[in-house]
């Protein structure tokens, strides 16, 4: 048995062999996880004492003979996913691919532990039910009863967050003058972060007032009417830029593109510290860069919009996922009621 480690970034990995009998399995490199070595052999040896297992006491032989990385494939080929799913498979392979199925719950758990850490539950979720199904059609494929992972625990649905009309102004106006325009597309658009900081110029049609969003948190693209002081300000971006034809649309105080968190897999959000600046410029409490979002949808109702129309705009998957903002309504509504003389 020799299994062997080493430390690449913030984490340790392992790889190596482990004998079992005449036979010799190989462990491919992989993260353990751990930050400390002491730990990550720790993992190690709990590894090996899987694999141990598995071989002397063969409750799921056949699951064995399986890796995740085979399962990927099998599921790719007969049900043809989404390339956004594709790429999450890819990533999975990469990652925790040479697990088998009998040991998918601690592949899960690993990935968890590494990438999935900085996901929001409901990302997690997503990334999991990619991930079972292409497990489910691994274990189909060898007549198998596949392994059902764990699921992800669901937070309580975030609070619906809105500004005023006057706080809106003011904390758009706090804003330094090249996240301005950001600001303005996140406030007006109703934009996820980063679809508007990864928005192309060859995605935005100035002269029928639209922008496309090709690449999107669902996995749906999208076309956006512009806002007219959107549209007033970005046509300022493109003067600016001697009127381009291609290339990111909101550039850093460097004049280089915003870091694509999504596809860099980083965490954070690249504009988070100037509206951290902004909002403490304009007074304002608890509004995080994603509130706009919850902001926007929340005016957009107030004033006539329907959820089915909104769900559109704002690229949400289903009608359940806007429902939030039909209780602002009635509160808005209520409002106007108690105003009347």
């Amino acid at each position: 048995m020799s299994l062997s480690y080493r430390k690449r970034g913030e984490f340790w990995y392992v790889r190596g062999t482990v004998r079992v009998g005449r036979e010799v399995i190989a462990v491919s490199e992989h993260n353990t996880g751990c930050r400390s070595r002491s730990d990550a052999e720790a993992v190690g040896a709990a590894e090996e004492a899987g694999i141990r297992s598995e071989r002397l006491d063969g409750p799921s032989i056949g699951l064995e003979r399986i890796t995740i990385a085979d399962a990927a494939t099998v599921y790719i080929e007969r049900a043809s996913p989404a390339s956004y799913d594709i790429e999450r498979l890819i990533d999975f392979t990469q990652r925790i691919g040479h697990y088998s199925l009998a040991h998918a719950e601690r592949a899960w758990q690993n990935w968890l532990g590494t990438r999935g850490a900085k996901m929001a539950p409901a990302t997690r979720a997503r990334w999991r039910a990619i991930l079972q199904a292409a497990i489910n059609a691994g274990a189909k494929s060898q007549a198998l009863i596949a392994p059902t992972l764990s699921v992800v625990k669901q937070e309580t649905m975030e609070g619906v967050v809105w500004l005023r009309k006057d706080e809106q102004e003011r904390l758009l106006e706090a804003y330094a003058p090249h996240v301005q325009p950001i600001a303005l597309t996140l406030c007006f658009q109703g934009l996820r972060s980063a679809e508007a900081l990864r928005l192309d110029w060859r995605h935005v049609d100035l002269e029928r007032k639209s922008l496309f969003v090709a690449k999107s948190k669902s996995g749906r693209q999208r076309s956006v009417p512009l806002h007219p002081r959107v549209h007033a300000a970005i046509i300022g971006l493109w003067k600016a830029q001697i009127r381009p034809r291609e290339g990111r649309v909101f550039l850093n105080r460097y004049g280089r593109p915003y870091t694509d968190t999504a596809e860099e897999q980083v965490g954070g959000n690249p504009i988070a510290k100037a509206h951290t600046t902004a909002c403490r410029r304009a007074e304002i409490v608890g509004f995080s860069p994603h509130s706009w979002r919850h902001h926007w949808a929340s005016w957009m109702v107030m004033t006539g919009c329907d959820l089915i129309t909104l769900m559109r705009l704002g690229g949400w998957q289903s009608p359940k996922m806007v429902q939030r903002y039909a209780a602002v309504s009635a509160d808005h509504m209520a409002e106007s009621i108690a105003r009347l003389s």
